[in-house]
């Protein structure tokens, strides 16, 4: 009896995407997982840049906001923080809620940028996270066969 070669793997489904990870090496599932994460992050930080754009005075919150992936082997986490970086804009929280002006009873009216930017997309990047991570793990297990 013929052994039939196999020469692409193609993954269908949640199930089988949960089994190729259980028999991927760590090091690969993170690969994939990040490169998803950062995609999907990439959306929501487009949509706040967009929605920032609405209360743009000097444009310095829309310049601040970026993404940044972190991953946790030991605890098998990839994570994105998504929105301005601290260090440039310490008052982004007071134009996404509004505040009360200094000295006065004076309220400046909130201009939300990162609400609306997840009410938007939260079901969106779902969506494309779970074709990423099928669309990438099919990628490294057909490198991985290619090689092996």
């Amino acid at each position: 009896m013929a052994q039939q070669m196999l020469d692409h793997i193609t993954i269908s489904g949640i199930d089988e995407l949960n089994e190729a990870f259980r028999n991927m090496p760590e090091n690969i599932v993170n690969k994939v997982v990040r490169k998803a994460v950062k995609n999907g992050a990439t959306v929501f930080e487009w949509s706040m840049k967009r929605h920032a754009a609405k209360s743009r005075d000097t444009g310095e919150l829309q310049r601040s906001i970026t993404t940044v992936v972190k991953t946790y082997s030991s605890q098998n986490v990839v994570y994105a923080a998504i929105g301005p970086a601290w260090g440039e804009q310490r008052h982004a929280h007071l134009i996404e809620f509004g505040h009360k002006k200094p000295h006065s009873e004076e309220r400046v009216a909130a201009q939300p940028y990162a609400r609306p930017a997840e009410d938007q997309n939260a079901q969106a990047v779902a969506r494309l996270l779970e074709l990423e991570l099928l669309k990438e793990t099919e990628r490294e297990l057909n490198r991985i066969l290619k090689a092996g």
